[in-house]
C-alpha cells in the first residue's frame, strides 16, 4: 500500500487538492489528511461593451490532521485581455489563499473581481477572462464564448503526442 496519496483535479470553475499520509505502509497511523476546494463563477454567456460585472472565487481548506506536511496553499485570479480591465475589489485577506501559508493555517476565503469592459471601439474583436488555473473563456463579437480547461498547477505538462495522418 503506498505511504501517500494525493490527488488534484481541474475542471472550469473548480479546483480540488486531496492529500493523506500515513505513517507506515500498513496505514496504522494517518500524519497528514487535507483537502482544498476553490469555487469560481463563470463569466457571463454575453458581454457587452461597456458593461460591468464582478465574479467571485470561494475556497475552503478541511483537515483532520495538524500537520499538513509543509505549506501547502491555494488560491485562484482572474484575467483578462483583449482590453477588459479586471481588479480583485473586495477579498477576506490581502493575500488570500486557503492551507497553509504566510498567515498560518485558513480554512475559508472569498475574493470578488470586478470587470470593466471598454466602449465597442476600445475592445478587442476577441478577448479572453481567465479563470486561473481552471479555464479560459474565449470570446469574439457576437458569438458563443469557448471554454478551454487549464493543467493543475502542480502536475508536468507533457507535450502533445503527434496526431496519426488519415489515410488519404
Amino acid at each position: 500500500m503506498p505511504i501517500a496519496t494525493e490527488s488534484e483535479k481541474v475542471e472550469p470553475g473548480h479546483y480540488s487538492l486531496s492529500h493523506q499520509s500515513w505513517a507506515d505502509e500498513v496505514h496504522s497511523k494517518l500524519t497528514v489528511d487535507f483537502t482544498i476546494e476553490l469555487e469560481y463563477e463563470a463569466p457571463p454567456a454575453t458581454i457587452k461593451p461597456g458593461q460591468n460585472f464582478e465574479l467571485n472565487i470561494t475556497g475552503n481548506c478541511t483537515k483532520s490532521t495538524d500537520d499538513m506536511g509543509g505549506w501547502v496553499a491555494r488560491w485562484g485570479v482572474y484575467e483578462a485581455g483583449g482590453g477588459i480591465g479586471v481588479k480583485m475589489t473586495d477579498a477576506t485577506m490581502e493575500k488570500p489563499y486557503v492551507g497553509l501559508g504566510d498567515n498560518g493555517f485558513v480554512g475559508g476565503a472569498a475574493a470578488e473581481y470586478e470587470f470593466t469592459v471598454p466602449p465597442a471601439d476600445q475592445l478587442s474583436s476577441e478577448f479572453t477572462i481567465e479563470a486561473k488555473p481552471t479555464a479560459i473563456y474565449k470570446y469574439k463579437k457576437g458569438a458563443t464564448p469557448i471554454v478551454e480547461q487549464q493543467k493543475p498547477w502542480s502536475l508536468p505538462t507533457e507535450p502533445a503526442e503527434p496526431e496519426e495522418e488519415q489515410g488519404q
